[in-house]
């Protein structure tokens, strides 16, 4: 009996985190389809293009797209001068949501801030709304993210399963991350797989820069 409790009670806590994910996508969301013509509005006369639109006219027919949760590397990670198995992942109140038109990717929005002041901070990164659409096909069921490496200006695109880890995620290279390191290849990794080959990289410039 006591471990038919036990389950019951996991899971109504799996559901709540789902719960709370699934409200937080939708803040998010609503956020971002409220100011997105204010957000397009901003775009200077001629820049179109720049942002991903042939014309102000696609402004009209713009949606929004799936929602992408920034996360980044917490300080440790940089100190620690080997991994040793701590969390290193900062998950941060920063979302990037694709401007949709005609079913494609054309900019993205930055929406940020706690919940009660999420606002669209930003527009831009129309090769990387683009590069996003291509990697994501096949992965609407799961979490998505923006895995952002700021000291090498590279990112990664990361999908976890309902109910899962970032830990336990399946991890993409941006071509950022692919011009910053040439030896990977595009396919898939795992955080760890990922986490050593930034160590790498780190250590590599820092030795360059040394010289």
């Amino acid at each position: 009996m006591r471990k038919f409790t036990f389950l019951l009670s996991a899971l109504a806590i799996i559901g709540l985190s789902f719960s709370i994910i699934d409200n937080k996508e939708a803040q998010v969301k609503k956020t971002a389809q409220e100011q997105l013509q204010t957000a397009l509005a901003g775009i200077p006369a001629g820049q179109e293009t720049g942002f991903g639109f042939s014309s102000r006219e696609e402004f009209k027919s713009a949606t929004i797209g799936e929602v992408f949760r920034t996360i980044s590397l917490t300080k440790e990670f940089y100190e620690d001068a080997h991994l040793i198995g701590r969390n290193y992942i900062l998950v941060q109140n920063e979302w990037r949501v694709p401007v949709v038109v005609n079913g494609d990717n054309r900019v993205l929005l930055t929406v940020a801030g706690p919940d009660s002041l999420l606002s669209v901070v930003d527009i831009g990164g129309a090769m990387l709304a683009k590069e996003m659409q291509e990697k994501s096909t096949g992965q609407s069921a799961k979490d998505k993210f923006i895995f952002r490496i700021y000291p090498l200006t590279m990112d990664f695109i990361v999908f976890v399963e309902h109910g899962k880890s970032l830990e336990e995620g399946t991890y993409y290279p941006m071509n950022s991350a692919l011009m910053a390191i040439p030896t990977l290849d595009g396919s898939s990794m795992t955080q760890a797989e990922v986490f050593q080959q930034i160590k790498k990289k780190l250590k590599d410039t820092s030795k360059n820069q040394a010289r």
